[in-house]
């Protein structure tokens, strides 16, 4: 068997590398706004944007990103592959520890004296059983079901013990898969898959990650101030494996949904790093020493509530995509027409997953197609008019209009729409709450295997899903995606649920978009996931 320590760059991934670094530059306080407050730090469940972004910087995985942005061994230090591809064994790092805070002392009470905080296989080994059990709710479990029984824990009808996870001793950590996931090393750095101490979590009573004192950290920070509504804090931790080489003394997660300020604030320097939105990023381009750094995780386009009483008609939801012609969207977008509904970050089989598929069948415009699904669909839902609203932001609003000018044209007076124009925070809250029925908006994927990406689409997933699709049909093409060895019928699988998911217009694909992040003068290091929903503030030094 061959070791191996994986030291690619991983497709896809920005390292955000703006000036040399000075020494003088290390131990200062970065700060980078959120939009929400955590509901829970747990790791586990994490899933907005804040909550995984603190995570990522309390905790560390088996795998994470170097200062150069390859994904590499981290609380691991190197592991092996078998030659089928299905036994990963990871060898830990010798020293590692959670650091135990004042107030998960006070947690432990009595206990505190004897806890053990030295970190084990045990650690990962429970970390990962709890993302995989149904009562836990992980974003991380489907991402985890190459793993032998992965699924029938998942659904109840195994016990946790039935995985196949092993830790023949303390340093080493076995994962067995029932076939090959070459996306596994980086499902390894998401949240959900970090250490977790069970006698600790058995301690939090079931308040586990609700405040700073229910958490153990291994990660280059830790939580050190909480001022709710306002901003969290994390400091260096002392007790991480590599303390003397993270640079920021602290990071201020300022608690701020404005984000018609983030571009002045990253000009002016109060925010050494933050993201901002495609217009922002255009007006900050030409700004000197401010660097902007793009990660193709979206695709724009039109999204169809499925849910709604009326677009659950595949019908009408044809009809609507094939009397719209995109082009006044991608004149306004300037950018590249969309390839299908995965985006380019997206990965398979060690390459981008739209190089591997190439481009699916988008749904063309045909205006005599459209008006007979309409009217067949009226006719079926036995309806006289249909009146919709459709959401953008206020910058998509003229192109916008435009299309309904499309729709009122092709359907009559028997169709009318209006439109809402929202700020990008509350177009996605509406999104996900599932209070809409048209809307122009990014389509976001933080998966990077396609594999896993795919899974947004699930009826269990309604909840983190805009287009709210629910179907048993849907549901089993999805599940049987990646249940072949083969990745050749991996691929097949996923191109046929693309296209599925295509012809039944629940989401008409426009053109590529991205997620932004910003860096003001002066400041180096930072490195961002794959997607850009995540940022490490380990290397960051700032010499403004």
């Amino acid at each position: 068997m061959k070791k191996r320590i994986l030291s690619f760059l991983l497709l896809g991934v920005l390292l955000l590398q703006f000036c040399a670094c000075k020494k003088d530059g290390v131990g200062k306080r970065v700060i980078f706004p959120i939009d929400t407050e955590p509901a829970y730090l747990d790791p586990q469940i994490a899933a907005t944007p804040a909550e995984r972004n603190i995570v990522a910087n309390c905790f560390e995985g088996l795998m994470g990103y170097d200062s150069s942005g390859a994904l590499v061994p981290a609380a691991a230090e190197s592991y092996d592959v078998s030659a089928d591809g299905l036994t990963y064994t990871f060898h830990l790092r010798s020293g590692l520890a959670w650091l135990l805070t004042d107030g998960a002392r006070g947690v432990l009470g009595d206990a505190a004296e004897s806890f053990d905080t030295r970190l084990t296989s045990a650690d990962f080994a429970f970390g990962l059983r709890r993302a995989l059990l149904p009562e836990t709710a992980s974003p991380a479990a489907r991402l985890l079901f190459s793993i032998q029984n992965a699924e029938a824990v998942f659904s109840g009808a195994m016990a946790p013990e039935a995985l196949g996870i092993d830790t023949p001793d303390a340093a080493t950590l076995v994962l067995r898969l029932h076939r090959t996931d070459g996306g596994l090393l980086e499902t390894l750095t998401e949240p959900g898959c970090m250490p977790c101490n069970e006698a600790f979590f058995t301690a939090t009573g079931g308040r586990y990650g609700l405040t700073a004192a229910y958490l153990l950290y291994n990660g280059p920070f830790y939580i050190g101030l909480w001022s709710e509504g306002t901003a969290i804090t994390v400091r260096r931790n002392e007790s991480y494996r590599a303390a003397g080489s993270v640079k920021p003394a602290s990071v201020y997660f300022s608690i701020n949904n404005d984000v018609a300020t983030r571009a002045e604030k990253v000009k002016d320097g109060t925010y050494e790093v933050s993201p901002v939105t495609p217009a922002q990023a255009a007006a900050l381009a030409g700004e000197k020493d401010v660097s902007i750094h793009m990660f193709p995780n979206a695709t724009y386009g039109l999204l169809l509530n499925c849910a709604d009483e009326n677009l659950q008609s595949a019908l009408l939801r044809k009809a609507i995509a094939r009397a719209m012609d995109p082009a006044p969207l991608l004149e306004a977008k300037g950018t590249v027409p969309a390839a299908g509904i995965l985006p380019q970050s997206c990965t398979f089989g060690g390459q981008a997953y739209r190089d591997a598929a190439g481009p699916a069948a988008l749904l063309a415009t045909d205006r005599d197609k459209a008006k007979a699904n309409f009217d067949s669909g009226m006719k079926k839902l036995n309806l006289t008019e249909l009146a919709v609203t459709v959401l953008c932001t206020q910058d998509d609003e003229m192109a916008v209009r435009a299309i309904m000018q499309q729709w009122q044209s092709a359907f009559g007076v028997t169709f009318s729409c209006s439109v809402e124009v929202l700020s990008g925070i509350d177009l996605e809250a509406r999104l996900l709450a599932g209070e809409y029925q048209l809307a122009f908006a990014p389509l976001k994927f933080a998966a990077v295997p396609a594999v896993s990406a795919i899974r947004l689409f699930m009826s269990e997933n309604a909840a983190q899903d805009p287009l709210h699709l629910t179907g048993k049909k849907i549901d089993a093409r999805i599940d049987a995606v990646g249940t072949g060895a083969a990745e050749t019928d991996c691929l097949a699988a996923l191109q046929q649920t693309e296209q599925a998911l295509l012809n039944a217009a629940v989401f008409v694909p426009i053109c590529a978009a991205k997620t932004n992040i910003a860096t003001a003068k002066g400041v180096d290091g930072a490195v961002a996931s794959p997607s850009g929903d995540r940022v490490w503030f380990c290397n960051v030094t700032v010499t403004k």
